[in-house]
């Protein structure tokens, strides 16, 4: 959760370690009962590969691979992960932050009301 710039437009830097992070947690959640269901039925409706390394690598680019979310800055400063689980900011504003378990620990160490 500590790997991001929260304001936007400020390109992300990932070193190897926070890399080798992400991969630990796409290999750790693919052994879950619950994303093997989902691979399973995605499988099923043509939506993923039957092959658990492509769809592997598919969660990892969808959560990780950076994007602009700023136009006219060269490098990402931006990803999935980042803005779903973590949070994003715009100058005063929050975007992104969707997690409820994020936004209750957050607010438990009276970061956010």
């Amino acid at each position: 959760m500590d790997n991001y710039e929260s304001e936007v437009g400020i390109v992300e830097t990932v070193t190897d370690q926070e890399r080798k992070e992400n991969w630990n947690f796409i290999n750790l959640i693919s052994d879950t009962k619950v994303m093997k269901l989902a691979h399973n039925f995605l499988v099923s409706k043509g939506r993923a590969s039957p092959d658990i390394d492509t769809f592997k690598q598919h969660l990892h680019d969808m959560w990780f691979k950076l994007y602009n979310r700023v136009h006219g800055i060269k490098g990402g400063d931006s990803c999935g992960f980042e803005h779903v689980f973590v949070g994003e900011t715009r100058e005063d504003e929050v975007i992104g932050f969707h997690n409820w378990i994020q936004f209750y620990l957050q607010e438990k160490m009276g970061k956010v009301d």
